[in-house]
């Protein structure tokens, strides 16, 4: 006798894992950087995520918010925030 396939499946239950709220985020820095929007660069500021700002801050694009897991291009002319998980919000007025 051969075997040549065996297959097990496990279910349990996991612990539910729950967001941390973040203080953090925003801080606006002084160095602008040039970014191409539309057939033309444009002097962009970045947004350190993590430096300290309270809920809800945000500002209007163009700008480069940037992390340590990701960085976020705001576009000329949209809007963004950042909520209490240090989610980048973002919506075109």
């Amino acid at each position: 006798m051969e075997i040549v396939n065996a297959r097990v499946r496990l279910t349990f239950r996991m612990p539910k894992i729950g967001l941390i709220e973040e203080r953090k985020g925003g801080h606006m820095e002084a160095s602008e950087r040039p970014v191409y929007f539309s057939g033309s660069f444009i002097d962009t500021p970045p947004v350190i995520r993590w430096a300290s700002a309270p809920d809800g801050f945000g500002g209007e694009g163009p700008c480069i918010v940037e992390g340590y897991d990701s960085t976020v291009v705001i576009p000329p002319g949209w809007r963004f925030r950042f909520d209490r998980y240090l989610n980048v919000r973002m919506v075109r007025p």
